[in-house]
């Protein structure tokens, strides 16, 4: 499993950094910011794909609605999750503090089914006109994650 970890992490990190050398550009005041996103990341407990949209954006910082599905790691006794979360990104250049409150259902083998917080606090990279996605933080069961996304 730690191989496996590893490898995918690099493999992000990989794409992070020539997705980065790629995109440097000059933006246009008056276009239009994407405010959609498709993001993954993955866990020590769980791997998650979500769909992200802009709902409130304030001088300073902003405010996204997060719904996902995720695989719960056969570790864990598989299984997989739901999760809705509201996020919100502090910083309006390219670095953002990004704290995340929110609920997952969890479906798993052998256990009922049941509710747990996603509670989110990390660092995440996103220019406001540019298309990539990079966040690394802690979650409360998860412990550490990391993550990659597309702007649309």
């Amino acid at each position: 499993m730690k191989e496996f970890t590893a490898s995918v992490m690099i493999f992000f990190t990989s794409i992070f950094l020539c997705v980065y050398s790629l995109s440097q550009e000059n933006v246009n005041p008056s276009e239009k910011l994407p405010i959609n996103n498709i993001n993954a990341y993955i866990s020590l407990v769980d791997y998650n794909i979500n769909y992200e949209r802009k709902i409130f954006d304030l001088p300073k910082s902003f405010t996204n609605l997060r719904i996902g599905f995720g695989i719960i790691n056969s570790s864990f006794d598989g299984g997989y999750n739901f999760n809705s979360s509201l996020v919100h990104l502090f910083g309006k250049m390219n670095s953002h503090l990004e704290l995340n409150l929110g609920l997952k259902y969890a479906v798993q083998k052998g256990f009922s089914n049941s509710f747990w917080p996603d509670i989110y606090a990390g660092y995440r990279y996103e220019k406001p006109s540019g298309l990539l996605i990079f966040r690394i933080g802690v979650n409360l069961y998860s412990l550490y994650t990391i993550g990659i996304g597309i702007k649309f």
